[in-house]
């Protein structure tokens, strides 16, 4: 029996990866490793959040660097 799934291509379409700074379940070198590994990647990292950069005070921060990302 073959794989349930398979991967497709890669985006080639813009890609942003978020970190958050005091991340504790995502290890720190994974975020801007998996950016890297896209033609078109961006990594940024949110100031001060945990895992949860779309909640509470970190949201607006996140939904910024988004915007910002998008003006690119």
């Amino acid at each position: 029996m073959g794989p349930r799934w398979q991967l497709g291509a890669p985006p080639t379409s813009p890609v942003l990866v978020i970190r958050d700074e005091c991340d504790q379940v995502v290890p720190p070198q994974i975020a801007p490793k998996t950016a890297a590994r896209y033609q078109q990647g961006t990594y940024v990292q949110v100031s001060g959040s945990d895992h949860l950069v779309f909640s509470g005070e970190a949201l607006p921060v996140t939904m910024g660097l988004i915007d910002d990302w998008r003006r690119r």
